[in-house]
């Protein structure tokens, strides 16, 4: 009879069986926050052409990353008789909306508007209007200018929080 040889295996110890298990919660970990990253946010970012910035007079807001649900549909534009800038989005369901920021009027005090709902994010106060039925708007007050964001349908709450969160200088 031949005589067989058994290779003595290692099996883990408390200690390897803790740093097997760290690898597995880390490598879990990336993944979940790679995908919260391409789900929340498309990676989409906004051009801002020169002569718009030159145009403008004031810091342009645009989302630093377009929300996943929205997409561009018209990049920034200066409407030079109204004095203001303009993007167009859609989101995934078809609803629109339009940023028009222009300069702040002096003496202007959005503290007297009948708002649904303020709340205050990094780049100023955000008034939620009362709007017409179908409609979102809010005013959002930056430091040199105020911005308005109309929606044509009524988006969900969530996705136009943040919509109106992901803007930025």
């Amino acid at each position: 009879m031949e005589a067989t040889k058994t290779v003595p295996t290692k099996k883990f110890g408390n200690r390897g069986k803790l740093v097997v298990f760290s690898i597995f919660v880390v490598v879990i970990t990336l993944a979940v926050i790679l995908f919260a990253k391409s789900y929340i946010f498309s990676g989409e970012s906004v051009n801002v052409p020169d002569a718009v910035t030159k145009s403008a007079g004031f810091s342009i807001i645009q989302p630093g990353k377009v929300p996943a649900k929205f997409n561009v549909t018209r990049e920034p534009y200066y409407d030079g008789e109204k004095q203001l800038v303009v993007t167009v989005f859609v989101s995934e369901d078809g609803k629109k909306i339009t940023l028009s920021q222009q300069k702040k009027p002096k003496n202007t005090d959005l503290q007297q508007i009948d708002a649904k709902e303020k709340y205050l994010t990094d780049i100023g106060s955000v008034y939620v209007l009362k709007g017409e039925d179908g409609k979102q708007q809010s005013i959002i007050e930056t430091s040199d200018s105020w911005l308005f964001v109309n929606s044509d349908g009524v988006l969900k709450l969530t996705d136009y929080k943040k919509f109106i969160e992901s803007l930025e200088v």
